[in-house]
Formats: C-alpha cells, structure tokens, sequence
C-alpha cells in the first residue's frame, strides 16, 4: 500500500513537471500497466485533484483546479451567442449538470461589463422551451459512465426497466444521446448481444469492470440511422405520402439525415426515409392521421391497419 502511494505522489509531481503526458509514458515510466496507471489516476481524482484526460490517453492536472480558456479574446457579437449558449444549455444539460452549468454561468456574467449584463438579463428571457421536462440523473452516473467511455472500459449498470423491473446489464458504452427531451446512453449490451439506448435517469448503479472495449468503427453511421429513440441493427427503407395540407409543414424541417422528399403533381409530397428499428417511425405516422399515409413497406402498411383497427374497435364501443 506504501508503495502504491508513494507512486502515485510521484506521477502528480512528474504530470505537473511536465504540464501534459500520456498513459503509455506513465506506464513506461513507472514500470507499470496502463491499467494500474489509470486506476492511480482515478485515485488522484479522487484526492480532489481534477485531471483532463482525452481519448487518446493524455493527461494534464488543471491549474487551481480550473480550466482556463487560453488566448480567449471575444468580441461583442461572440460574447452575445455565448451567452445565449449557456442559457439553452440550462435546457439540454440541466438534469446531467445541474450546479455546474449555474456556477460558470455566474461566474462569466460577473466577469461583463454593466451593459452585457443588462443585455444578457433581457435576451435570456427571449428563448423558452414550452412544458420542458426535467429528469432525476444523477451526477455522479453521468460521470462514471464518461470515464468509462473516455477510457474504452466496460460496466455493468443496475437498471430500472419500464415493463421488466430492475435488471442488469453489462454495456460498452458508446456515447450520450439527447432526444425526445431525454439523455441516453447508447451502447453495445455484451451478455445478450445487441445495441440499444438506456435513459440515464433509469441507472441506478455503475461498476467498472476490467475488460476494454473498441466503440464500432461505423458509430456514426448507426447513429444516423436511429429515428428518435429506437435502435435496431435491421435498416428500413419506409416511404410515407403526406396530403398538400400538411407537406410544407414536412418540408419545413429536417427530422433525418436520409431523408428525401418528392414533390407530386397534386401537392403531395412523397417522403422517403432509411432508418433502424421501426416502431417509433410507426407511431409518428399514426399521430399525423388521415395525413399520412405509408405506402411502403407492405408488412409495415399491414401493422397500421391493425393499429387502425383497434383504435376504430374501442371507439366504438359505447361508454
């Protein structure tokens, strides 16, 4: 135990000594594996020392513990969209860092001068988010599962299910997901084989464990390929009419990177979209009524009729 810790004081002296190093130099240096290496650092850290560390193993010790922004000149008109950054973050990254995003908030508002002040005070109440949602994520997840990802390392997470209850699974943790209002983490589950979201707010528990793990080299493509919130390694070619009373509404936004539109002689727009999974594209047909209307794939056609159906079915039914 000695011996670890004298070690580990002399890799704070060698990393201050040499403002930035890597996990492999350290290794190198001190005769040990990287894994040891990284399991001191995370004892550092856990000293309260805060360290920078990238994905491609370097390190650095930040100064006071601060992060410093060098060479860091902005004029007005930069000042204004950072500011108005951080007030939008509040939106996205509220429930992932709650005190965080409130302290370098007031801490650049303090360092403006009056009339930025007073700008910012009124700009900030000039974009909302109607009825937006907030989670319970916990920090200290978030964290863990980053070091994880920073560090290419497995975990096994202990996870409230919706239909199934808590269970556990162990994840390569790929990176975090924003949509719907809600943060996930996508990632590879390693017992049962497939790749899916999990809502932060639903993990409960984080555990490293030893074995390493390399993220798949067509990330971005898979990521391109969600429609919302659902993954799937099967890829759909879906094509969907929609009536001239709504297509410029369809037209006025991107909602997917594949996505293609065609123009009919009579207004309509055909939409053509190549995405993994199928449900959650499913029932965002369905919420634009008599619209919208699938055309192909068949088998999809044949699961909104019997959506259709039953929703007919319990309409009927008197109350």
């Amino acid at each position: 135990m000695r011996k670890k810790y004298l070690r580990i004081l002399k890799i704070i002296i060698y990393i201050l000594n040499q403002k930035e190093v890597t996990t492999k130099e350290l290794s190198e240096k001190f005769n040990v594996s990287i894994r040891t290496i990284q399991r001191d650092l995370h004892e550092i850290e856990n000293l309260g020392i805060s360290l920078e560390r990238e994905i491609d193993g370097t390190v650095r010790i930040l100064e006071n513990n601060q992060l410093h922004l060098k060479g860091l000149n902005l004029n007005l008109e930069e000042k204004k969209i950072l500011l108005l950054m951080m007030n939008l973050s509040e939106k996205y990254l509220y429930d992932l860092f709650t005190d965080t995003i409130n302290e370098v908030k007031i801490k650049f508002i303090n360092s403006l001068e009056p009339q930025m002040k007073e700008l910012n005070k009124k700009r900030s109440t000039l974009y909302r988010f109607l009825k937006q949602r907030h989670e319970n994520i916990k920090l200290w997840i978030v964290n863990s599962i980053e070091r994880a990802i920073l560090e290419q390392r497995k975990i096994k997470i202990r996870y409230n299910h919706p239909k199934k209850g808590e269970e556990e699974y162990e994840l390569s943790p790929y990176l975090f997901l924003f949509s719907k209002n809600h943060w996930y983490l996508f990632a590879l589950e390693s017992k049962k084989n497939f790749e899916g979201l999990f809502r932060l707010s639903r993990i409960k528990k984080v555990i490293y464990l030893n074995d390493k793990f390399k993220p798949p080299k067509d990330l971005e493509e898979k990521i391109n390929s969600i429609w919302e919130t659902q993954y799937s390694t099967r890829r759909y070619t879906i094509k969907i009419k929609f009536s001239k009373e709504v297509a410029q509404l369809i037209k006025d936004t991107a909602r997917h990177p594949s996505q293609i539109i065609q123009e009919l002689e009579n207004g309509e727009i055909l939409y053509t979209v190549k995405v993994s999974g199928y449900k959650e594209i499913l029932y965002w047909i369905l919420s634009w009524g008599k619209d919208a209307e699938l055309i192909e794939p068949k088998w999809m056609r044949e699961k909104i009729k019997e959506e259709i159906y039953k929703m007919q079915k319990k309409y009927n039914n008197n109350l």
